[in-house]
């Protein structure tokens, strides 16, 4: 069995976030990213048909491909920001 609390565990506010230097952000996006991986890894031995691992978007999906992942979402990179004052 899984112990999600331990991977479930960490929490960035946005205003942490927005605070943070970019090496610091980094740092935490990259320990984010290992933690799921690391956690499809366990899931992956108990359920053997998971074949995709999605994190990551448009802002760090350079991130996200090094450290596992297999598909990103990076609509924000190819269409822009989104408009919401509509």
């Amino acid at each position: 069995m899984v112990n999600k609390k331990k991977y479930c565990n960490r929490r960035i506010s946005p205003a942490q976030a927005s605070t943070q230097n970019p090496a610091e952000r980094e740092t935490q996006i990259r320990k984010e990213f290992q933690s799921l991986k690391k956690f499809y890894d366990k899931m992956n031995v108990q359920h053997s048909q998971f074949s995709i691992l999605s994190f990551g978007m448009s802002s760090d999906y350079n991130i996200a491909v090094e450290e596992g992942s297999t598909m990103v979402r990076i609509g924000s990179a190819i269409f822009g920001e989104r408009d919401y004052s509509i």
